[in-house]
Formats: C-alpha cells, structure tokens, sequence
C-alpha cells in the first residue's frame, strides 16, 4: 500500500472542503485531489484541457462556450456532461451557497445554455475576460452527491472526477483520500495518463508548531 503522509499547519485547515463555498487555496488543493476542473493552469503560463476539450468566446467576450469531454463519469457513476456544468455553476451563483468570493469569480452570469451534452455556452451580462482564470479554480461535483447530501453536509461527501475519492474528513485532525480506479487522467499535462500511483493521502492537520517542525 503505497500512502503518501502530509503534515498541514493547522490554522491553515478549511471551514469547509467544498471549494464552492470556501474558494480559498487550501480547499483548492484537496479539492485538486477529488475533482478535475474544466481546464488546468500549466507550468508554461497557458491553459491546457481537462473536463473541457476547448472554449471559445465571442468578439466581445460575453459569452463562453465550452466543449466537454464524452467520457467521464464522475466517481459515484453520474455522467459528466453541459447539464453537470450548469448544474456546478448555478450553484455557485445561488445566494443560499453563501459563495460570494468564487461567485465573483465567475462573473454576472446572465444565463447558461445547454447547448448539447458535450456543449456548454455561459452568457454574460457584461464582457468577461476572466473566465479561465476562474475555472481552473472551481471543482466540478456530480450532481447526483450534490443533491442527496444537501448544502454543508456534501463537505463530508465530496464526489468528484478526479483521481482520489474522499475517505474521511475529520475536522481538527485528518482528511483522507484513496486512490479511484476509474479515474482516466483527464488532466492534460500529466505524464500518467491513468489512475494515481499512490493508493492513499492523507494530510494531517499539526496546531503545534514543535510538533509540525
């Protein structure tokens, strides 16, 4: 059993795991393990593909469409597709998510139109030109865990479509993660195009500097 053993500083530990609702790096970086995003920041400065094949926007860049992969399904079986996508999206924008950073991120979101199953347009109230920069950032989530563990309780449940699935989250002490068989390496400037060499990580949370050190 390969297992990967991380000590985290414990003031650094997140709210909440969903990074629809806490957007801050270290939920961004567990959630990085759980779910790919639409497309990936690489080394070289340019975006490159993951969930999303390619995008596009319009001349005056108020509206964004994406092109999705076809074969992905997230870790409990949902299918990713342009539904799942609006479905992430108008969750962050929803008031109830109390998501107002990464919200903000996104923009004014006029509306979103499902174009077809691998297509995805989001249309703007006004230019946007920030887009990618925000969705290299959002965790796209199954719909499906979503709705059946609701609004707080889903932190506990995180479903993605990345390489790991979320073990346990004990606040205060650990987060685990193990490795997901099914997982396609979906990110593009990985060298493994596959499941994840390691079997387990789990990233301990330290309060104790002496203890950290």
């Amino acid at each position: 059993l390969a297992h990967l053993i991380m000590a985290w500083d414990g003031t650094r530990e997140p709210a909440s795991l969903d990074g629809h609702i806490e957007p801050y790096q270290p939920a961004w970086l567990i959630d990085s393990l759980i779910a790919d995003p639409l497309l990936i920041l690489g080394p070289d400065g340019a975006y490159h593909p993951a969930l999303a094949t390619s995008w596009t926007s319009s001349p005056e860049a108020d509206a964004w469409t994406f092109t999705l992969r076809d074969d992905v399904t997230f870790q409990d079986g949902t299918p990713f597709d342009a539904e799942a996508v609006k479905y992430n999206v108008e969750r962050i924008l929803a008031p109830e998510t109390q998501s107002a950073e990464m919200a903000a991120q996104i923009g004014p979101v006029d509306h979103i139109e499902v174009v077809d199953a691998t297509t995805v347009t989001l249309h703007y109230k006004v230019p946007w030109v920030t887009v990618l920069d925000a969705f290299r950032r959002v965790p796209i989530w199954s719909p499906t865990a979503v709705e059946k563990w609701g609004l707080h309780d889903f932190a506990k449940h995180l479903v993605g479509a990345g390489p790991f699935t979320l073990s346990e989250w004990a606040p205060n002490d650990h987060v685990t993660v193990e490795k997901w068989d099914g997982y396609g390496g979906w990110n593009s400037i990985s060298d493994h195009a596959g499941p994840a060499h390691l079997d387990r990580v789990t990233i301990q949370f330290i309060s104790e500097e002496a203890v950290l050190g």
